[in-house]
């Protein structure tokens, strides 16, 4: 198990994702791959134990991302792995005595204990995801320039949640969240801005499109079509010399306010009786 105190084994986890990026660079000569096989493996030889706790956390961070995106592609990998490191990363994080991107470390976990679900389809941690993804908005102010991540991640909880219970409070509580990120992300022009609008787009139509399955409107067939085609032309604005930080990639702009005709989220707790799921941790 990795350990706080032995960096070695997220050295190597780095390593292999870096060897991993690079035999796909080789199958599909995608620069965007090599590059990132060169960064993994730069961000490998470079955690040490000198580092302080905070940049450790923010390494291991994005280190539980990567690993997570490799469900998203199908790729065999131990599913617990991630879990374990977010838990970390939060231990540092809190070690440091610095709390100012705490909201980031609970949004790593969050992701890493979705990924798990998604990967085995049992609900075990799914309540703690979605109070991890609340925790995290709440934790920020209006402004905070990853607001709009950290909204998008909660939606999509919401909506694993959704999938497992048909509870139509919880769809259309991450339509309405879904907006809200959206919305927040479009009014800025950062790099980070259209990395989170093309995740908040690609998110806010599939939940778009499970309301039109289930109530058949139009309007909403029209606007997840909408949102795929914002997905399509916010790839074709990336370049060469893309960050793969996930930390760097999803910081967008200093933006307040709530989407026009879109409710302000209610702050409400999570309860085991709500979901009807129960005796449930991670």
């Amino acid at each position: 198990m990795a350990s706080r105190d032995t960096p070695y084994m997220q050295e190597r986890i780095l390593e292999g994702l870096a060897t991993a990026l690079y035999q796909r660079f080789l199958a599909a000569n995608n620069r965007n791959d090599l590059d990132g096989a060169i960064v993994l493996g730069l961000q490998a030889v470079d955690l040490k134990a000198y580092m302080s706790c905070s940049v450790r956390a923010q390494y291991t961070t994005d280190l539980v991302l990567a690993l997570s995106c490799f469900f998203t592609y199908g790729i065999p990998t131990d599913i617990d792995e991630p879990v374990r490191l977010a838990q970390e990363a939060i231990t540092m994080a809190q070690d440091g005595g610095r709390s100012e991107h705490l909201a980031w470390h609970f949004c790593g976990l969050a992701i890493a204990l979705r990924g798990r679900f998604s990967a085995t389809g049992n609900p075990k941690g799914l309540i703690k995801t979605i109070s991890l993804g609340q925790c995290a908005v709440d934790m920020t102010s209006e402004d905070d320039p990853r607001r709009a991540f950290y909204l998008i991640i909660y939606a999509t909880a919401l909506h694993f949640r959704y999938l497992y219970t048909s509870k139509m409070a919880d769809l259309s509580s991450c339509i309405e969240i879904g907006l809200e990120a959206w919305y927040l992300s479009s009014r800025g022009a950062m790099a980070g801005d259209y990395h989170n609008q093309m995740i908040c787009a690609g998110n806010v139509a599939k939940f778009l499109q499970d309301r039109y399955l289930l109530e058949g409107q139009a309007f909403d067939l029209e606007r997840a079509m909408e949102f795929q085609r914002l997905v399509k032309s916010r790839r074709l604005i990336f370049g060469k010399g893309e960050p793969y930080s996930f930390f760097v990639k999803h910081e967008g702009s200093r933006n307040t306010g709530a989407a026009p005709h879109t409710p302000r989220m209610e702050r409400k707790g999570v309860s085991l009786n709500d979901v009807q799921l129960s005796a449930l941790s991670f």
